[in-house]
């Protein structure tokens, strides 16, 4: 993401869908969301999959100077990322091979237990 590498987030925060908890993350939490972000592959995106539950579970708001970006978060495997506006369409992701410390939902699963 440009705007991640071109400044910090004026509001990064998590929120677990089915009781509505909210939790800011650290800055230690950023790194991992740029790890995260820099590990993708062109093959990390995916056509909309096939997936039990189609609300998700968490949900992350990043917010920028000028853009702000939702992720959703549906399980360990699968996220989708769009811009708030939504002038653009949701990207789907495979998150199924990605290195165990930069998965989102870990992350948000550790932060925020259900």
């Amino acid at each position: 993401m440009k705007d991640l590498s071109l400044e910090k987030p004026t509001e990064l925060y998590a929120l677990y869908m089915n009781f509505y908890k909210k939790k800011d993350f650290s800055a230690e939490d950023l790194s991992i969301f740029r790890e995260f972000f820099n590990s993708l592959k062109v093959d990390s995106f995916i056509e909309k999959p096939t997936i039990q539950q189609n609300k998700p579970i968490y949900k992350i708001f990043l917010t920028f100077s000028k853009n702000k970006y939702v992720i959703n978060i549906y399980n360990e495997n699968f996220i989708s990322i769009y811009p708030w506006d939504g002038g653009y369409s949701m990207d789907y992701l495979d998150t199924s091979n990605m290195f165990k410390a930069y998965n989102l939902y870990g992350l948000c699963k550790y932060l925020i237990p259900k």
